[in-house]
């Protein structure tokens, strides 16, 4: 786990009536929530680059998503075990 790469089903859509999971979730939040926010939930739908910046600005070892999955295919985010670094107070490893 910690590898974040894009992926692309390869099937057409059992109907064109389904939606994606995005789809039904920014289509219940602009229902439900409608002008009282200034999340553009709809652009979400309609364009996941959107998504990537919006998680690029907030969750660290994301920054540059977009422009990461663009030029490097693939990218590792922090793993602070792997390398054993435990943020506790006395930094034990065990």
């Amino acid at each position: 786990m910690g590898i974040i790469n894009p992926s692309q089903g390869f099937l057409p859509p059992a109907s064109p009536d389904l939606l994606s999971d995005v789809a039904i979730i920014a289509n219940l939040a602009n229902a439900t929530l409608g002008s009282r926010t200034s999340t553009n939930w709809l652009g979400f739908a309609a364009d996941y680059t959107l998504i990537r910046d919006s998680i690029s600005r907030v969750i660290p070892g994301f920054e540059n998503f977009n422009a990461r999955l663009s030029d490097e295919k693939f990218f590792y985010l922090p793993n602070a075990a792997k390398h054993r670094v435990f943020k506790t107070s006395s930094a034990r490893r065990s």
